[in-house]
């Protein structure tokens, strides 16, 4: 299990080296011809970053972890992104809607983060309303 109050940097290696298999807790994964086991990779962003979840994490984090408030942070710092991206290119309806900082649902922040971060599942933390779920694919 990852957490930032450590640099972002030392917490990106660390996922690196715990995703390379070399620690002894291991989940299997499997693979259209063989088993293939590497630890499970958690992530709580927290802080949460205000650039967001680094895409140096996309792929190797299993599971990301944030409170209410830390999901919001990335899903702005996500749509932020994707705003950015698209401004190269001739602007369409949908890009509109999405360079605007809306209010948003904590699901649709959930799946905001999912969708852009490249992490496998998200378990936001709503203190006493429990938790919401979110699993890509």
């Amino acid at each position: 299990m990852l957490q930032l109050e450590v640099p972002l940097e030392t917490a990106a290696t660390a996922a690196a080296v715990a995703s390379s298999g070399t620690n002894s807790t291991k989940t299997q994964i499997e693979d259209t011809e063989k088993s293939v086991y590497r630890p499970l990779i958690v992530l709580n962003p927290a802080p949460a970053p205000e650039g967001g979840i680094p895409r140096s994490f996309a792929g190797i984090v299993d599971l990301v972890t944030p409170n209410e408030t830390e999901c919001r942070i990335l899903a702005v710092a996500a749509r932020k992104s994707r705003s950015e991206a698209t401004a190269g290119r001739e602007s369409t309806a949908e890009d509109a809607s999405e360079g605007t900082v809306k209010a948003s649902s904590v699901e649709e922040d959930a799946r905001t983060v999912l969708e852009t971060t490249g992490v496998g599942a998200i378990v936001v933390t709503l203190g006493a309303s429990g938790c919401l779920v979110g699993v890509r694919g």
